[in-house]
């Protein structure tokens, strides 16, 4: 088995006090195996375990390497096994679910004693009284795990996914850390910088903001040169301090031909207009995407993965357009996939100018199948791609990574979309919030996040240039699309209008200059967590967030009544609202404001305050106004 000393650079990360390592000796699978923070482990036969932990007063770190002693080559199928916390979870203990991926595994809030069908392969916390206990995966690089809550203890699962070890080979299995103390949002933050210290491979972009504009919401795939062209006009009239124009999917004849254009579409010229009006270029491209109508498919079908009955994967799904979507994933396994992806965002980024690359469909790059090198999971297969196109991308470039289950993307992306796709209708606006919120414990800790569009338009704002797309068709009031490109603005630091700019109302043109320049955020928590995220539509409703000279408090009321919002506990005495909200006042620590439906205040503090020390001590309630 491993020397200790690959755990150097944990341990110091952890900084752990009372330090011990203790080492479960090997045993057959399928007898139960206990030592100190792991009960109940099995895996299928005739594979060997041994456990590896590090505990200290308040973190835990452990690691379990699995083992082929049998005389040949052996298939992991399964591992299971419970965490041992330190006591059983009482019926009243609140769990909390953390985000999966960017709109389909949300974060979810549910008491003990009225489980839910539910898991994360990022993070659980167990909330009893006022004592927290969060159990985190920190890497993805072979299997992908999940936590769940079953018979009031915490369980991590994980099909082998065809994962192959030679005799006397052994493979890690992914690091998990525990974690405790009295405080969940410090808690949630120490995770991810822990995240951070096990993957990270480069420098946080934590002084990066871009806006501008972007083709998606309003034309998605159907936009001309002359559609970019009016809209770097429109927003140069309105003289901002915008510095990207992005284009989405739809530029390429099919998926996988990365290197050409569509009929009538010159890309150089389209991007040599943009960085001529002082812009830089933003491209989309789905990276483990192919179509089976594409060159490089009929050229090269060995890039692409086999489903099980050894034929070449493929789904197909139906545009809001009517055109027949037929969908084929690149296997990364295969070295010659990955030199041909390398060759497409090499050409981007050379001949096309591109600094942002925003890499979409990602799951996808997970997808079970027959990989091209035997016994590859999906996990290895997509760290393969997705190092193969960071290292064409370069350092010196943004990578935005989109539609992506989180974990295995750490430590290669500068950002990350946190949650869905935005539509302009309201449905989506307080969902949209909430997927988002779940997440932003990993900005500025682990890369920086996205929300997804600014959104300024009502339906009087659109004309025949816009998508055939129905979905894409806006029936926003003016509140709604304020209130979500308020939230879109605050969170993360991607603020990107897609809307068809030189049509906006002049009120909205106004408006957009001033979301493009409000301040960065370094920390964004939502204080009333634990009372929401009861459903994919319950976002919380206050959100503490703070950049290095400011502490700020926004309270967005997603309900369509008056609610009066108390928070009681603040040391300043007044703050700043932006956006012209001034109808309100701190006495005393306690912030007493009544916010009309579908409207948020967003307040600047007069003093910087603890944000940790916030979220534990402020008392806050939420009260209807008849």
């Amino acid at each position: 088995m491993k020397r200790l000393s690959k755990y150097t650079h944990l341990i110091s990360a952890l900084a752990l006090t009372c330090t011990s390592f203790i080492v479960g000796c090997n045993a057959p699978i399928n007898t139960s195996q206990k030592v100190s923070g792991v009960d109940d482990l099995t895996v299928n036969k005739p594979f060997t375990t041994e456990v590896r932990i590090q505990e200290g007063s308040v973190k835990k770190l452990i690691e379990v390497d699995i083992a082929n002693h049998s005389g040949e080559e052996q298939e992991v199928k399964n591992i299971k096994f419970k965490l041992d916390i330190g006591y059983t979870i009482s019926k009243d203990a609140q769990i909390m679910m953390g985000c999966t991926d960017m709109g389909r595994q949300p974060t979810r809030v549910f008491s003990n004693n009225k489980k839910i069908d539910y898991y994360s392969k990022n993070f659980v916390i167990v909330k009893e009284k006022e004592q927290y206990t969060l159990a985190g995966l920190l890497t993805w690089n072979v299997f992908l795990p999940s936590f769940t809550i079953e018979n009031d203890s915490i369980y991590v699962t994980a099909e082998g996914d065809g994962k192959l070890v030679g005799n006397e080979k052994e493979v890690d299995f992914e690091k998990i850390v525990v974690l405790k103390g009295d405080n969940w949002s410090s808690l949630l933050d120490q995770y991810g910088k822990l995240i951070y210290k096990e993957n990270g491979k480069r420098a946080l972009k934590n002084d990066t903001v871009f806006k501008g504009w972007a083709t998606w919401d309003y034309y998605v795939r159907d936009f001309t040169a002359k559609d970019v062209d009016d809209n770097i006009q429109a927003l140069n009239a309105l003289n901002t301090s915008s510095n990207l124009i992005q284009l989405d999917g739809g530029w390429w004849p099919q998926r996988g031909d990365y290197d050409q254009t569509k009929a009538g579409y010159d890309m150089k010229e389209v991007v040599n207009n943009i960085t001529d009006n002082g812009y830089s270029v933003g491209l989309h491209f789905d990276g483990f995407r192919g179509d089976t109508r594409a060159k490089v498919f009929k050229e090269h079908p060995e890039y692409f993965l086999k489903d099980f009955d050894g034929e070449y994967k493929v789904h197909t799904s139906i545009r809001g357009n009517g055109d027949t979507l037929s969908c084929t994933f690149f296997d990364y396994s295969n070295p010659e996939a990955r030199l041909y992806i390398q060759k497409m965002v090499k050409n981007m980024r050379e001949e096309w100018k591109v600094k942002y690359f925003k890499v979409d469909f990602m799951r996808y790059g997970l997808e079970p199948g027959i990989p091209f090198v035997k016994g590859t999971t999906p996990a290895e297969r997509f760290q393969l791609g997705i190092s193969a196109i960071r290292e064409a991308i370069g350092d010196e470039n943004y990578f935005l990574g989109c539609s992506a289950v989180f974990g295995p993307t750490f430590g290669h992306i500068d950002g990350l979309r946190t949650g869905g796709d935005i539509f302009p209708r309201y449905s989506a606006v307080p969902r949209r919030a909430a997927a988002n919120l779940g997440n932003s414990y990993l900005h500025g800790n682990v890369m920086n996040t996205d929300a997804d569009y600014i959104i300024l338009r009502e339906s009087s704002e659109e004309d025949e240039t816009i998508t055939v797309d129905p979905h894409k068709h806006s029936s926003l009031s003016k509140a709604e699309t304020i209130i979500w490109s308020k939230f879109s603005a605050l969170f993360g630091n991607t603020r990107l209008d897609s809307d068809k700019v030189g049509i906006l109302g002049k009120d909205k043109k106004a408006l957009l200059p001033q979301m493009f320049d409000f301040p960065r955020m370094d920390k964004i928590i939502a204080l009333d967590s634990w009372e929401h995220y009861t459903s994919n539509q319950d976002s919380p409703h206050i959100v503490l967030s703070e950049d290095s000279e400011k502490t700020y408090v926004s309270i967005f009321n997603w309900g369509k009544k008056a609610q009066k919002y108390t928070i009681d506990g603040f040391i300043s005495k007044n703050g700043q609202a932006y956006y012209g909200d001034d109808n309100f006042s701190i006495e005393n620590g306690e912030l007493d404001v009544t916010i009309q439906g579908k409207d948020c205040l967003i307040i600047a503090l007069d003093k910087k305050e603890d944000i940790f020390g916030l979220i534990k001590n402020l008392k806050h309630s939420a009260k209807e106004v008849l």
